[in-house]
């Protein structure tokens, strides 16, 4: 009875206080801030001050009662409300603010991302000779994203590594590595040169040097008499041939998981049956495709390679056609007296099967003929009511040269090429028409190198006297019959190679 009592005394002594209190209290709302951004991705080159402005909605509360934290890859970089930073890497920057409510603690937050590229990541690379010295240039294509203007650079290697690149420069090829989602972000940039420190892999972000191609053999050594003329990356191995028409070959038993460089060249030349002597390799249009071409000019025979999922070794075929071949037809494992000129793939799919267009000569007797390898073929062509064998009128009608230079357009049906005298003359033969149409004149300026840009609707032509053009060739332009000249610029030396890099992989290189 005395705990009720007692009890009782206690609530009727709060029920009082309460009573008393006049308004010794303040309640508020809750007030949630709320953080946003006009856009959630910011692309800027390298160096370039990056200015980023929130968009905070308060809850109508002091602005002085918050305070800001911005982290970039989980750095505290700036307290400031306005974010302002300049990129040192060409990466992707992960970018948090949170905003503190410093009255009662809670926090407001939100994320973005600032992609920085370096001017070289994408846009058309130039090998170029000036003074004995091998030296790499650069052409900026305009960009919706970051610039609208061209800009040309010289002499990258030399400004990112302070040293010169070597000599007797004569090729440039682009590749990436595939990663886990078969998409990687940066490449790197082989520069095949016989002379100084010979062929050298650049970072294709930063032009610095990665390693040497010697020392990327077993044990370091190189096999005896090596001269690297050309060189392949598909997706499970990589192959360089040798001038004297040797290849050597590295294998990747799981991609996914390696990087650049994480295996060796073999130093002893791959076994083909019957023999052979490699005079170019034929690169698929996906690099997606697990297969690629040889040219045996020993034995006058197409070679199929193919490095497929998780195997342990490449596999070498003789091209085959199991049918009748069309009347006219050069064999694909037989080309009797012709020798191939230029070799491409075009129109391929993904995944899927690619179309090869060859250019064929016997003395003056020129020859263009088309088939397809089907995804999965092992060693064998098919031929399709549109493929045939017929005469390069190119030749016929005069233009061609032993000096000419062709490029195909992968995606579309057209193979430039140079011709004229000089050399100084640029044509296009069309496969479904079977004719060569004249485009431009040079001047009396040869053509050494011709890469079209991404999408194909631009083609970058290199001149040995230094000079870069780039053109339009556009269908609405070709059928016009004038050239368009979107931008030139010279001082390159003496160009020996134009191509054009990509910046992602996954794109027909």
């Amino acid at each position: 009875m005395k705990n009720i009592i007692y009890l009782s005394l206690l609530m009727m002594a709060g029920l009082f206080s309460c009573i008393k209190d006049e308004g010794n209290y303040k309640y508020e709302a809750i007030r949630d801030a709320r953080v946003s951004f006009e856009t959630y991705v910011v692309n800027c080159f390298v160096h370039d001050k990056v200015k980023v402005e929130p968009k905070i909605q308060f809850g109508g509360s002091d602005t002085t009662d918050f305070s800001y934290e911005w982290r970039i890859d989980y750095d505290v970089v700036s307290t400031e409300r306005v974010l302002e930073f300049t990129p040192e890497q060409a990466k992707t920057y992960a970018c948090r603010l949170a905003l503190k409510d410093n009255r009662n603690g809670k926090v407001y937050s939100n994320t973005m991302s600032v992609i920085a590229a370096t001017v070289y990541q994408s846009g058309f690379s130039i090998l170029y000779e000036e003074g004995g010295v091998s030296k790499l240039g650069h052409v900026n294509l305009p960009t919706a994203s970051q610039d609208g203007e061209y800009h040309a650079y010289y002499d990258l290697y030399r400004a990112a590594n302070g040293e010169d690149m070597g000599a007797e420069p004569v090729k440039l090829v682009q590749h990436f590595f595939w990663n886990a989602t078969n998409y990687c972000k940066w490449s790197e940039l082989l520069v095949i040169q016989h002379g100084g420190q010979g062929p050298v892999e650049l970072n294709g972000d930063t032009n610095e040097k990665e390693v040497l191609t010697r020392e990327e053999f077993v044990g370091g050594n190189p096999p005896e008499n090596f001269k690297l003329v050309s060189a392949f990356y598909p997706f499970y191995m990589n192959i360089v041939l040798s001038e004297d028409g040797k290849i050597y070959t590295r294998f990747f038993n799981d991609p996914k998981s390696m990087g650049y460089h994480s295996a060796a060249y073999n130093n002893v030349p791959v076994y083909i049956n019957k023999g052979y002597k490699i005079g170019k390799i034929i690169e698929t249009e996906h690099q997606y495709l697990k297969h690629f071409l040889l040219y045996d000019e020993l034995n006058g025979r197409l070679i199929h390679v193919r490095s497929a999922y998780y195997t342990t070794a490449e596999e070498y075929r003789e091209l085959q056609y199991t049918g009748n071949y069309p009347a006219g037809f050069i064999p694909v494992n037989n080309f009797g007296d012709y020798k191939l000129v230029y070799g491409a793939a075009y129109g391929g799919a993904v995944q899927g099967g690619t179309k090869y267009a060859l250019i064929l000569r016997n003395g003056d007797d020129w020859k263009v003929e088309t088939f397809e390898i089907a995804s999965g073929a092992l060693g064998v062509i098919t031929l399709d009511a549109m493929d045939k064998c017929q005469t390069f009128s190119g030749k016929t009608e005069g233009y061609v040269t032993n000096k000419s230079v062709f490029r195909i357009l992968r995606s579309r049906t057209y193979i430039f090429f140079s011709g004229g005298v000089n050399n100084d003359e640029l044509y296009y033969f069309d496969l479904s028409t079977g004719k060569s149409h004249h485009y431009a004149s040079l001047g009396g300026r040869a053509i050494v190198a011709i890469h079209p840009a991404d999408g194909n609707k631009e083609l970058g032509v290199g001149l040995e006297d230094g000079t870069f053009v780039l053109f339009n060739v556009e269908d609405a332009v070709l059928k016009a019959g004038e050239p368009v000249v979107l931008y030139e610029q010279g001082g390159f030396g003496r160009i020996v190679d134009v191509i054009f890099k990509y910046k992602f992989s996954g794109r027909d290189l």
